[in-house]
């Protein structure tokens, strides 16, 4: 390395790491995530990454059974049900509140919806789950943080 990184820089970019394998599906339902195995891969200590999977396990990710080790979250189809529901609560909530929508909000919309459309033209733009979705995007014009924070862990619960 050309330099030192503090641990919390290297502990935020192992949480960055595996968060996005996470919600790309990397990892299977009830994988177990061994720490070595990460820190290797990774070319990190173990700690960054025991601390990166605390986060994780959080956030609802991951679950972590005493004396066992962590593994990644399996979810129900009534938890995904449940998630979707209160997402799409928020989504109506923040389109209602964005009735006096000015025009530099509307072209964000209308521009993110466009690169949406034409990244995925097979797919529903409303289905994409990155921060730079159509959904963060609304959720954020909305201006409701409390809203905002919510609709990102129910994202990140892979609904």
């Amino acid at each position: 390395m050309a330099g030192r990184f503090d641990t919390a820089t290297i502990k935020e970019q192992v949480y960055q790491i595996l968060r996005r394998e996470l919600i790309r599906q990397r990892y299977e339902p009830g994988e177990w995530l061994q720490e070595n195995e990460i820190a290797e891969r990774l070319n990190v200590s173990r700690s960054p990454v025991r601390e990166a999977l605390r986060m994780l396990t959080g956030e609802g990710l991951l679950v972590e059974i005493p004396k066992k080790g962590v593994y990644v979250r399996k979810l129900t189809e009534d938890k995904i049900r449940e998630n979707f529901s209160i997402r799409c609560l928020l989504e109506v909530n923040a389109i209602q509140s964005l009735h006096d929508l000015q025009t530099e909000a509307a072209e964000a919309l209308l521009a993110c919806l466009s690169r949406e459309c034409t990244a995925y033209p097979d797919r529903d733009p409303w289905e994409k789950q990155d921060e730079e979705s159509l959904h963060a995007l609304l959720m954020r014009l909305a201006g409701n943080e409390t809203a905002v924070q919510i609709h990102k862990n129910c994202a990140t619960s892979f609904c």
